[in-house]
């Protein structure tokens, strides 16, 4: 189940259907220490974009992970109110 979710995920962002996908991932407990929400559990394991994570956009606060179909599907923070759950 778990590769057929990300199978659908990375479909709809190479089709341009959308550019950001969350992942599960959030600071939104303590800034810049990224967890898992399900089960909240640390993140081990990053593959950030160049640059990321940078915390804050246009001033509005980015707390959330996300895939960014634009970087090769490299992590990005983005606010959590812009985020696309699959």
């Amino acid at each position: 189940m778990r590769h057929a979710k990300v199978g659908f995920m990375l479909s709809r962002a190479l089709n341009n259907q959308t550019k950001n996908i969350w992942i599960g991932g959030t600071d939104l407990l303590v800034e810049n220490e990224w967890n898992w929400v399900k089960p909240l559990k640390p993140i081990e394991y990053t593959r950030w974009a160049p640059g990321e994570p940078n915390h804050q956009w246009r001033g509005q606060s980015e707390d959330c992970l996300s895939i960014n179909a634009d970087t090769h599907f490299r992590w990005n923070d983005q606010a959590c109110e812009n985020e696309i759950k699959i």
